[in-house]
């Protein structure tokens, strides 16, 4: 009896979770829902894709995913608008994290969120060869998808990132990013590949509060061209919300808590 029981169990198990095919229906389902709209960066014969996805837009913020590899991210924030209103901009990029383009028949490979300074984006196209064509092409971008955003919107940035390699441990003493931290808090129960990172000395404190770890960005971080350095330099509020990759639970209960805390 009890092997009858233990089978009706596994049988049970094995037919309760969707199979990749049903997966990718539920997204193409979700995504038929959310209103899109489409803009298009054009240079030669590169062209980019930055969708907008819209729920309310009433929200003191916005979502961004510029790492079109960071799927996790991108799925749960789409699911998140979907129930709580909100919008998304997804960098469409054929789930790569780099941006591949042909500069006057030359390839140039560079990192989406490492081009909004001038040293950022100075660091990212190294070769020497029509340079000034490859820089110029890099800081319209930058500028394509700054001007998408609306001002008036604080930016939330989802990210995923590797078991055990970037985590908040990296922002501690003792860490590679130490320096680039005004302040750190550490919920030691939360897993270190989990938390926030934040412009705003106010919005940390909230959530803290709300005992999640997080990070508040030091006004002298060193500038590697991101949109945090970038909102920073204009005082301009920005979040980023950091999980691993895979974490989507986690993920949604730290987009249900800053989406209070910005009430």
């Amino acid at each position: 009896m009890m092997t009858k029981c233990i089978l009706c169990i596994a049988v049970i198990i094995l037919f309760s979770f969707p199979s990749a095919g049903q997966t990718d229906s539920l997204q193409d389902t979700l995504q038929s829902v959310l209103p899109v709209t489409n803009k298009y960066f054009k240079s030669g014969n590169n062209e980019l894709t930055l969708s907008k996805y819209s729920g309310d837009s009433t929200k003191s913020y916005l979502l961004l995913s510029l790492h079109h590899n960071e799927q996790t991210a991108i799925e749960e924030a789409k699911y998140f608008i979907s129930g709580n209103g909100g919008m998304l901009y997804e960098l469409e990029n054929e789930k790569q994290r780099n941006i591949t383009a042909t500069i006057k028949g030359e390839k140039v490979v560079f990192d989406p969120n490492r081009i909004f300074t001038m040293r950022g984006r100075s660091e990212s196209i190294k070769s020497k060869t029509y340079r000034k064509s490859k820089l110029q092409y890099v800081l319209s971008f930058s500028w394509f998808i700054l001007s998408a955003m609306p001002e008036d919107k604080i930016i939330i940035a989802v990210h995923n990132n590797a078991d055990e390699g970037f985590s908040i441990h990296s922002y501690r003493k003792g860490g590679s990013l130490a320096k680039d931290a005004k302040d750190v808090y550490l919920n030691t129960a939360m897993d270190p590949d989990d938390f926030f990172l934040t412009t705003d000395e106010g919005i940390f404190e909230k959530i803290k509060n709300e005992d999640y770890s997080v990070v508040l960005q030091s006004k002298t971080a060193t500038d590697d061209g991101s949109l945090s350095i970038y909102c920073g330099k204009i005082s301009r509020k920005y979040i980023n919300v950091e999980t691993e990759h895979g974490h989507a639970y986690e993920l949604k209960n730290m987009l249900r808590v800053i989406d209070e805390i910005l009430q």
